[in-house]
């Protein structure tokens, strides 16, 4: 049993039974007094009374002999009984269990070049060193390795239980860490830590190493969390491996202008070019495509100054293609090259959705397949695809441009679906309401996905004679992107189109652009961000029963100017984020069935994913990308597709969050934080305190060495 006072402890106190040892010296020095009866010479009594105070001093020194010895004799019995202190509240004694879980943040950051050195090396040695402080047989750990998709790294514990008392399998891994190309979820591997350390026993500790990212820490929100992520009773230490906040360019977000090219069609090229640094920086930026040098770019960004670059460049030739952008490399080098695949085509692949006949003069189909394909031969860019609302779940509208919906019976919640996911996606619905189903259609978005996703909210349809009623748009917002092709003349001729058919409004979403407008201000078209698509919703339909407007040029002109503006900002379909999914659709189905489909990364590492097909198209998943660069997808080792996977951007901003404030937020909320510094060999709360038996040894030499100093000057 383990006995402390206060801070102060003994380790093995039946030691402290070597005290009973000062006896020795005691009675050494009472065997050493001799009893003589005192007779007294007249002719020596001078002498006696002159050598008085010699005796006195003699007696002083034999005194201080013995302090010293006994001295001597405590300091080893107590060395020996492994005296310890500590200055926190809690003590760990000698035999009691701890419990630690290390999160070790190795985020795409981590890779960072600066003065500091190698920020893995410092992380490896900071957990090895704490793993010293563990005892074998009585103290248990695990690791989690802090990355996209957190893993602890013994997955299956010993005994069931989430933590290993193997320390040395612990120690042993520790060189096979890898600075990974992910953004590290710590809010995840913080709660995964938490939940091992739950039923653990003993003092439980859950040790943060990382390099303080800011964006990283951002994430984090321990203070809510705190209850179900971290109990009450575990001890968070954040183990800063760096205080060094270094400068950093970084390209971000290629793309292309417009996304949907066509061949033999110039285009812009564009990359993101971001520099996190407190000083101006000149950069110089090239792009190949297909392995070829396509041109460099230089620009100058002040301190914190992101820009756009664009390169122009045309395609020859028609499917995927690679660009790759690049600069110097500089304190983070996987953010220095950013990848795209460009899909180039002869013409637009747009779907047009309705219920009426489309070969029949005068329908919401008819007009609309004449607006988009008016030449109905290859001259014409756009390849239109007219499909039922009953077909539309089994089409993938991830390869369209745009989708227009005409005149559609009764929506299934499936049609809803599939056109609320390739809005959130990117794409553009550009919706003409019209037939009996209008009402049943806008409830049933309503009921699914909300209203904010409807521009408008179109309730009862208003019939209007066709004579003396029939209404004509009034006024627009002209100069805005989606209705930019109309010019004055334009203006006029679409102001002079009668409707005989528009639905009352209920209401406009708070978010929602209204463009156009009847007389007496009802809305006429409006406009809808949704995720990152858009939805716009026309209150009128090009067929003849609604009005004459699809028998004008006005509405060939407002179908492509709304196709412009709506067509994806961005082509997500073959560009991939590291630590994320992959999920590649492609149109047709390639080789057979039986046929051997892989996905080969940037190191032509081969890797095996989840395959679904059906009689239209073949969907690829993997669960999670590792590495940047172009990734291929093999069917019978033939390459059918490629895929870009670039860095997290907000990786590439390595300013760093202050430990302290993050300690005094997270304890302002009753979490226990302690704050170590790995720089500098920080051991200011070791696990059992601070051992004293090395100050008592040197406590008993130094008695020895004053003893046998003082025999020395005695005998002089």
């Amino acid at each position: 049993m383990n006995h402390s006072l206060a801070a102060f402890w003994f380790a093995t106190p039946l030691m402290l039974l070597g005290v009973a040892a000062v006896a020795a010296p005691i009675i050494a020095h009472l065997m050493n007094r001799r009893t003589r009866q005192r007779v007294v010479f007249p002719t020596i009594r001078l002498l006696l009374e002159s050598t008085s105070t010699q005796s006195r001093f003699y007696q002083i020194r034999r005194w201080v002999l013995l302090a010293l010895r006994c001295l001597a004799v405590l300091f080893l019995a107590a060395a020996f009984a492994q005296p310890g202190c500590s200055t926190r509240d809690h003590i760990v004694r000698s035999d009691d269990g701890v419990s630690v879980v290390y999160v070790l943040d190795l985020s795409a950051s981590l890779g960072r070049q600066g003065e500091s050195g190698n920020l893995l090396d410092a992380m490896r040695a900071e957990v090895s060193r704490s793993l010293s402080e563990l005892k074998r047989g009585v103290d248990r750990a695990n690791v989690v390795i802090a990355d996209a998709r957190p893993q602890p790294m013994f997955p299956g514990a010993q005994d069931g239980r989430a933590l290993t008392a193997n320390l040395d399998a612990i120690r042993s891994e520790l060189p096979s860490l890898k600075v990974t190309a992910d953004r590290a979820d710590l809010s995840a591997a913080i709660l995964l830590a938490g939940q091992m350390l739950e039923d653990a026993p003993g003092l439980k500790r859950l040790v943060v190493v990382s390099d303080m990212q800011k964006r990283n820490w951002e994430a984090v929100d321990l203070a809510v969390a705190r209850g179900r992520t971290v109990a009450s009773d575990v001890q968070i230490h954040l183990v800063p491996l760096t205080e060094e906040a270094v400068n950093n360019i970084a390209l971000q977000s290629p793309r292309t202008a417009p996304v949907r090219a066509l061949a033999n069609r110039p285009m812009n090229l564009l990359v993101n070019v971001a520099n996190f640094s407190n000083v101006e920086r000149d950069v110089v930026v090239a792009a190949t495509v297909d392995g070829q040098a396509s041109g460099t770019e230089s620009i100058r960004l002040k301190a914190g100054e992101a820009r756009e670059l664009a390169f122009e460049h045309s395609f020859a030739n028609t499917g995927l293609h690679r660009v790759e952008f690049s600069i110097a490399d500089d304190a983070l080098p996987i953010d220095n090259r950013a990848y795209l695949t460009v899909d180039i085509s002869r013409k637009l692949r747009v779907f047009v959705i309705g219920d009426d006949n489309p070969a029949t003069l005068g329908s919401s189909g008819y007009f609309l397949l004449r607006a988009l394909m008016p030449r109905n031969d290859d001259r014409d860019v756009i390849d239109a695809a007219f499909i039922t609302s009953a077909d539309l779940v089994a089409t993938d509208l991830s390869q369209a441009a745009a989708v227009f919906v005409g005149d559609v019976d009764a929506l299934s919640p499936q049609a809803v679906d599939a056109l609320h996911a390739y809005m959130k996606a990117g794409g553009g619905v550009i919706w003409f309401v019209g037939g009996d189903a209008v009402g049943r259609n806008v409830q049933q978005f309503s009921e699914q996905v909300g209203d904010a996703v409807l521009p408008l909210q179109l309730r009862q349809k208003l019939a209007l004679d066709t004579v003396g009623e029939a209404v004509r748009i009034d006024d627009g917002k002209w100069h805005a992107p989606a209705l930019a092709d109309f010019d004055p003349q334009s203006r006029e001729l679409l102001q002079r189109i009668r409707l005989t058919t528009i639905h009352d409004v209920e209401k406009v979403s708070p978010g929602a652009q209204v463009l156009l407008q009847f007389a007496g201000g009802r809305p006429a078209l409006a406009l809808q961000s949704v995720g990152e698509g858009r939805f716009v919703i026309a209150n009128f339909s090009p067929s003849l029963k609604a009005g004459d407007l699809g028998k004008y040029g006005s509405f060939p002109a407002m179908v492509h100017s709304l196709l412009r503006f709506v067509q994806p900002r961005r082509d997500w379909r073959f560009a991939a984020t590291v630590g994320a999914g992959l999920n590649v659709t492609l149109p047709v189905p390639v080789g057979e069935p039986s046929g051997r489909v892989v996905l080969q990364d940037s190191a032509d590492e081969l890797l095996t994913p989840t395959i679904s097909r059906d009689a239209q198209r073949l969907v690829v998943q993997l669960q999670r990308l590792r590495t940047t660069g172009f990734h291929s997808v093999l069917c019978n080792d033939i390459k059918h597709a490629d895929v870009a996977v670039n860095v997290d951007w907000r990786e590439s901003d390595l300013s760093l969050v202050d430990a302290v404030t993050l300690k005094q937020a997270l304890a302002s909320n009753g979490t226990n934080v302690v704050v170590q510094s790995a720089s500098q060999g920080d051991e200011a709360a070791p696990l059992r305190g601070r051992d004293l038996w090395q100050w008592f040894v040197v406590g008993a030499m130094l008695m020895i060495g004053a003893e046998l100093a003082w025999l020395a000057v005695w005998k002089r």
